[in-house]
């Protein structure tokens, strides 16, 4: 269901619906560690190659923040009342936060050294399916739903600073490049939309796919 990549280390990890994690060599095409399965399928994750931290997000309503080096957990977040569907974390800062969303239509800001949630952010309809969070001093974010909407947040204040329309179904994914202002987004329409984050617009709908765009990726400037 989900997987991050250190290409400088050659080093993937991987999480399935069996309820297992695993750590990857790639270069050797080798499983290097295995980790305790976890209590429910795995839907999402992120990871701090640095740090060697990650976080995941389970069907079992959970998150769980583990030590990837030794494979140990940290801590396990609760907080959620549905699936954990998306996770998005900063640990660059001496402030080290993470937004999950979930089934349950909210968003929820962690405070990853305190171990708590600290803001419950509400205003989608339906299931979060996906989140992007900026550097942590702009305190943004962005978020995806089953409601056919985007939303922009300030993390701050826990408030929607506006939401975008026009896909005709479910945002399944999306991507941001903050510098340039950029967001795109990818559906069960069957498009891909580019909207600018500065002036509050669609800018452009990319067409082709037959089926569902289910996930997406930018090149940041």
């Amino acid at each position: 269901m989900c997987v991050a990549v250190d290409w400088s280390s050659k080093r993937a990890l991987s999480g399935s619906t069996d309820k297992s994690m695993r750590l990857w060599h790639l270069e050797k095409a080798k499983c290097t560690k295995e980790f305790d399965p976890h209590t429910g399928c795995l839907m999402c994750m992120v990871v701090d190659w640095t740090l060697m931290y990650a976080l995941t997000g389970i069907d079992d309503w959970t998150l769980t923040l583990w030590d990837i080096e030794c494979g140990d957990i940290f801590m396990t977040f609760r907080g959620h009342s549905d699936w954990v569907l998306c996770v998005a974390a900063d640990w660059s800062s001496e402030a080290q936060y993470a937004l999950s969303g979930s089934v349950d239509k909210t968003l929820l800001l962690w405070d990853l050294t305190d171990c708590q949630a600290v803001k419950e952010l509400r205003g989608h309809s339906d299931g979060v399916r996906c989140v992007a969070m900026a550097p942590w001093p702009a305190q943004r974010a962005v978020s995806g739903s089953t409601d056919c909407t985007l939303r922009v947040w300030d993390l701050e204040t826990g408030d929607a600073t506006h939401e975008f329309q026009g896909h005709g179904g479910p945002v399944l994914c999306l991507a941001v490049d903050w510098s340039a202002y950029l967001l795109l987004s990818g559906s069960t329409d069957r498009s891909l939309r580019v909207w600018d984050l500065r002036c509050n617009e669609l800018l452009r709908s990319l067409l082709g796919h037959k089926n569902f765009v289910r996930c997406v990726a930018i090149a940041c400037a």
